[in-house]
């Protein structure tokens, strides 16, 4: 008994102290457990010291060491103003990011070298290291001047984010297209900038969204924005100011606080070059021709074996897009051949009255063994749209697949029913689009009374469009909203002095609630609104065609303006709360001054 308690008792000792070496042996042992690391890392030193001066112009590097390990996790979000042919090179060595610029730098020139929100990162978790600007002057000053601004779309007024934000001093109309530019910065998600330590002298400001990371506009493909007038910056770099702050972007009041110079509006240009692009025949009695510009301007287009008088035209509104529909019942061959005159650019870009010739071939659809007929092979392609929320203002918009060429109006019914159960044969009035002859809306004479329902019917045979098909009957039963809790905003536009197209749209501006176009002071309804928040757009129509017309850069012509609606309290957004009446005065004198 004495032996079995020795045994027993020499080997709990020896497990435990082979237990205990394991543990203290086994230290370099991930941890099984703990909180996640939500820590960014934190930059120890830079070499060379920030806001080195004489900084070398050939083989020179920067470097930033950090706590931890940490990597580049978006290059393109790195910037080296002023930007290089060649892109900056990054490297990880041990805790440190080596920063090797390949193309000679400027002599005399200050340079910042950005790394955005999303550039670096640690290796572990992935957290962002957060924003940082690294200072440095090849000469022996460091410069200190700095402009800020914000860039907007310029049809929503949405901030653009990642835009390149540029100065050049050569004042050429080609230097964005061929030169790097001066100095440069980069929006923020407010679509806010602030271009910094560069010289006090005049500079040409443009914006580029830089899709390709180039430097350079690449107008086929890229927005662009400009601010018209030369400018002489003035402020001068110090810590205090607010707007050189590094914001997080999700601190609302601070960011939105920031003070801005310029508001830069950005727009896709049309092509430069005016000629033919492409030309197509997508059904027996429709063609189109295709410009490579906006506003082609034709003097004729003549095709052979039709006649003049059965051809059917239509530019879109912004005139890059001619339509033309054949209304002859006769045949028609595969191919029909037209000549046009129009002003087409020579080889220095200048506008001379051309004469071209044509081919329209009928557009061949794959062949499908079970292909069923086409519902348009037998009648009318017709769409009618009634939304209750805007019936007052738009009536029934109707949209046809072709243009109609035989209306007969006596096959059309349209009739309300009052809550007591009376019917009533109502007037209307048929407004064509001005700029779509396949559209037109069906709007009442009186005012449509909430309670009431009102009843369309198109019977079959009403419209025949130029292929001699008729339409199929159609019923459509429509009331005014009546539900709880909607609400009204009322406007009085005073100082209108030109035409202007008055949008309440979402807040995010992709959906336009009720649009008015005005030419005088008037009292506008927005009526039937749900609980959210809203805003005003008002657009200056200068041209009266009803549209956003873009910008140029080589003409220095701007896109025209857009502006949204401040509240006395200085607010863009309206925030509307169940049955309540808004009701707001603008001055579009005062607005647009």
């Amino acid at each position: 008994m004495k032996r079995v308690a020795y045994i027993f008792i020499t080997s709990i000792i020896i497990g435990t102290i082979l237990l205990n070496f394991s543990s203290c042996a086994n230290t370099t042992a991930a941890p099984t457990g703990g909180d996640k690391d939500t820590i960014p890392p934190v930059l120890l030193k830079v070499e060379p010291a920030q806001r080195k001066i004489n900084f070398p112009i050939t083989d020179n590097k920067v470097t930033l060491t950090f706590n931890e390990y940490t990597v580049v996790k978006n290059a393109n979000d790195i910037l080296l103003s002023p930007p290089q042919k060649k892109r900056i090179k990054t490297k990880v060595k041990g805790k440190s990011i080596v920063v090797t610029f390949q193309d000679t730098l400027i002599l005399d020139r200050t340079y910042t070298l950005s790394f955005g929100g999303s550039a670096l990162a640690d290796n572990n978790e992935g957290n962002p290291f957060g924003k940082f600007v690294y200072t440095f002057s090849t000469g022996e000053i460091i410069d200190s001047m700095y402009f800020t601004g914000t860039v907007m779309d310029a049809k929503t007024l949405l901030p653009k984010k990642g835009v390149l934000v540029s100065v050049y001093t050569d004042f050429s109309d080609s230097a964005l297209f061929k030169s790097l530019p001066y100095a440069a910065t980069k929006s923020d998600d407010w679509g806010y900038f602030a271009l910094t330590n560069i010289k006090p002298q005049k500079y040409r400001i443009y914006a580029v969204e830089d899709l390709n990371n180039n430097n350079i506009y690449d107008p086929a493909t890229e927005q662009v924005g400009f601010i018209g007038d030369y400018f002489q910056p003035t402020l001068v770099v110090n810590d205090t100011v607010p707007e050189l702050a590094l914001y997080d972007m999700k601190d609302t009041i601070g960011c939105r606080s920031r003070r801005s110079d310029f508001n830069i509006l950005m727009f896709k240009e049309s092509g430069a070059t005016h000629k033919v692009k492409s030309v197509g025949r997508p059904s027996l009695r429709e063609c189109y021709v295709k410009f490579q510009s906006s506003n082609a301007e034709v003097e004729s287009i003549t095709f052979s074996g039709i006649p003049e008088k059965d051809l059917i035209k239509q530019f879109n509104p912004t005139k890059d897009s001619l339509s033309i529909w054949i209304n002859d019942k006769g045949y028609l061959p595969d191919t029909l051949f037209a000549h046009i005159k129009y002003m087409k650019s020579d080889s220095t870009n200048k506008l001379i009255l051309s004469d071209e010739d044509l081919k329209f071939a009928m557009e061949k659809k794959p062949f499908v063994a079970d292909q069923k007929k086409e519902a348009w092979d037998t009648s009318v392609v017709m769409t009618i749209i009634s939304t209750p929320e805007n019936i007052d203002q738009d009536g029934y918009k109707f949209e046809f697949g072709f243009p109609i060429v035989e209306k007969n109006y006596d096959k059309l019914t349209y009739q309300s029913i009052s809550p007591r159960g009376d019917t009533i044969n109502e007037e209307y009035k048929i407004v064509p689009d001005l700029q779509d002859i396949k559209k037109f809306a069906l709007k009442q004479k009186n005012k449509m009374q909430e309670g009431y329902t009102y009843h369309l019917t198109v019977r079959k045979g009403c419209f025949i469009d130029i292929n001699g098909l008729p339409n199929d009957s159609t019923y459509i039963s429509t009331k005014l909203p009546s539900e709880d809790g909607l609400s009204t905003i009322t406007l009085l536009c005073k100082g209108v002095y030109k035409r202007y197209i008055v949008d309440l749209v979402s807040e995010n501006r992709e959906k336009v609630f009720r649009s008015y176009t005005i030419d005088e002071d008037i009292l506008l309804e927005f009526p039937y609104l749900k609980e959210g928040k809203y805003s005003i757009r008002i657009t200056e129509d200068g041209n009266k065609n009803g549209i956003i017309d873009i910008g140029s850069l080589l003409d220095h012509r701007q896109p025209e303006k857009v502006l949204l609606y401040e509240t006395p309290s200085g607010e863009t957004i309206i925030e509307v709360k169940p049955n309540i009446e808004i009701n707001q005065t603008i001055d579009l004198l005062e607005m647009f001054r």
